[in-house]
């Protein structure tokens, strides 16, 4: 068998990296790849906020809110699309955008999916009972018993693309698009069949061998899932019982400090887009059982109470599962349940509810009193900074300039400072003293970026983000459904708090300290631009100084980009010019292991990027 194998198969020997930065690059590549959903989570978050505002503000059949319906009804097949959108998005970060890779990875996640669908089917027992109370529809995942109560399997079920499976949140994704598909491509790539077979050779081969894993992740996660997905959903619960915001402010302080290594995307992603962040289906499935428990002492919710649940969602004209309360609760917001666990999905999901009140309270409020879940404490806590805290900080290291240099300074960080308060992109501000005083951004700014998280929390703000945590998401996510009990205007008074003391504290710190922030480096000193060097290079002038600093096109291996920073694979560091890069325009640079390198350059890092492929190869008259 081995030596037939060998006939058919030819595969090329590759020489691996360190384990080291093999894994470096695999959580900096799995950070990045965040990107391309979460950006696409935020247009969806724009539909469901203007179209939530015009349906909760009219009646139904008016005019303004049949409009906002169908704004609204544009992000509903994205929402039920996010465990595809983050499937195929790690395949292409992980895969380097292999056409082939991409097309084998959607094949390969409606076939887990469609396994699952086989094995996951509805209780007789639960689904023929109708008393209001206790109308809960279960299911059997694989086989009872074992810790898999059929009632309890609920949370961990969706109907995702037509196919009724499990919810496995990001991390079936995770598996599907970062793990298997590049294994698949690494192995199989290079496959040649003999004889009729060829034509399935090497990248036609790929198909086949994502459908045969995906067969067999998807029987993986029927006998595991339904106890991690579980244990994730009573961690979730947990945390949510945390008082006095101290989950908040762990939140923010760790968050913070994962930003330099670009793997704060990895810690915050469970809890923005898993049950690990809040879980309102096994809240209302907890909740429903207590009424059935309970219901003549009070503590649960009435059968009238339920009843006119039910009753105000269905004047709205939208689909009632047969599952019973729990599904109708959420049904005019008709997202996946997938969209209502975790913090970012639960505040997106309920700005989309054609209703600004759940029984008497807000919406926000009612699943905070009722149901336990404190949507907005693992997001809201950047506003504060992003807006109020560091452009302060800005203006603090602006004065402990010397006053020559305070113009220049100043000139320096106003990009900056409106990337942070408008579109909440830190990273300029932030790597202005991340290097030169790093106890001042891990001892000083992360503490406070903790207690903005907290402050935040007491004060009894919901204010969901996806993105960023600008002025911009704060009008989309905050002002524009404050109906439904954001509060705001909360971080206005939390912002008040920290802007002196970030000025204060960063102008006592580098003045004190000596530290050379802009500005106060040995021989800077207020000048205008250099002249430009004469060449006959038709390249843009800072595309080609940032190319040659790289060590020319031929030492450039990888182009890529997020949010801030651009992602480049490096032949040999030995040519690269730290120095040269910020004459380009670079803020700073980092190295992830020694071919991988991160050059933070802001919001224009895709304007950037992009100009460096389109002239990539081009004469740089050197």
């Amino acid at each position: 068998m081995a030596q037939e194998n060998t006939e058919l198969f030819a595969q090329p020997s590759e020489e691996k990296k360190p384990f080291k930065d093999r894994l470096k690059l695999t959580m900096s590549g799995l950070s990045g790849a965040f990107m391309l959903p979460i950006s696409t989570l935020a247009i969806v978050a724009i539909f469901l906020s203007l179209g939530g505002l015009l349906e909760s503000s009219f009646q139904p059949g008016y005019p303004l809110q049949k409009i906002g319906t169908l704004i609204k009804n544009v992000a509903y097949p994205l929402l039920q699309a996010i465990p595809l959108l983050f499937c195929v998005a790690f395949a292409y970060s992980f895969c380097k955008g292999d056409v082939s890779c991409i097309w084998s990875v959607i094949l390969a996640y409606l076939v887990f999916l469609s396994v699952q669908s086989v094995f996951v089917y509805v209780d007789p027992v639960n689904s023929t009972n109708t008393d209001l109370s206790s109308q809960i529809q279960g299911y059997i995942v694989l086989f009872k018993g074992w810790g898999r109560d059929p009632k309890s399997m609920v949370n961990l079920v969706d109907n995702t693309l037509g196919f009724t499976a499990l919810n496995t949140s990001i991390f079936g994704s995770l598996l599907l698009g970062g793990v298997m598909m590049p294994y698949i491509q690494r192995h199989y790539s290079n496959v040649q069949l003999k004889g009729p077979f060829a034509f399935f050779s090497g990248k036609r081969f790929l198909p086949l061998m994502a459908v045969i894993g995906a067969w067999g992740l998807a029987l993986l996660f029927l006998i595991i899932w339904p106890w991690v997905g579980s244990a994730f959903s009573w961690l979730g619960n947990q945390l949510s019982k945390t008082p006095a915001g101290i989950d908040s402010f762990i939140f923010g302080v760790l968050e913070k400090c994962l930003i330099p290594t670009g793997l704060h995307h990895m810690f915050y992603s469970p809890l923005w887009f898993s049950p690990v962040g809040g879980d309102a289906v096994r809240a209302i499935n907890e909740l429903n059982g207590a009424n059935a428990a309970n219901i003549s002492s009070g503590n649960a919710w009435t059968t009238e109470q339920l009843t006119y649940y039910i009753s105000a969602l269905d004047r709205y004209k939208t689909p009632v599962s047969a599952g019973g309360v729990m599904r109708n609760i959420w049904s005019g917001a008709r997202v996946p349940h997938s969209m209502w666990q975790g913090d970012s999905f639960l505040g997106l999901s309920i700005i989309s509810l054609p209703s600004n009140t759940i029984n008497g309270k807000s919406a926000f409020n009612f699943f905070k009193e009722d149901l336990g879940i404190n949507v907005g404490r693992y997001t809201q806590g950047k506003f504060p900074v992003m807006q109020f805290g560091l452009p302060a900080a800005a203006i603090g290291m602006t004065l402990a300039a010397p006053k020559e240099n305070r113009k220049q300074v100043l000139k320096g960080f106003i990009p900056g400072i409106l990337s942070s308060a408008l579109l909440g992109i830190t990273e300029p501000l932030e790597f202005s003293f991340l290097f030169v005083a790093p106890k001042l951004f891990y001892c000083f700014h992360a503490v406070l970026c903790g207690l903005s998280f907290m402050l935040m929390n007491i004060c009894g703000t919901h204010i969901p983000s996806i993105l960023s945590g600008g002025l911009i998401e704060m009008i989309i996510l905050g002002v524009i459904p404050v109906a439904k009990g954001t509060h705001f205007y909360w971080y206005f008074a939390v912002g008040m708090i920290l802007a002196p003391l970030y000025l204060g504290g960063f102008y006592l710190a580098v003045t004190r300290f000596n530290l050379k922030t802009p500005g106060r480096e040995e021989g800077a000193h207020s000048h205008d631009e250099q002249a430009t060097e004469e060449h006959t290079s038709k390249v843009p002038e800072q595309t080609r100084k940032l190319a040659i600093a790289l060590g020319g096109w031929d030492n450039i291996e990888k182009l890529s980009n997020c949010a801030s920073r651009l992602r480049y694979d490096i032949a040999d560091k030995s040519k690269v010019n730290e120095a040269g890069l910020k004459a380009a325009g670079a803020i700073a640079s980092k190295w992830v292991g020694d071919n991988h390198l991160q050059i933070i350059v802001g919001p224009k890092a895709e304007s950037i990027n992009n100009e460096m492929l389109k002239w990539k190869g081009e004469d740089l008259g050197i």
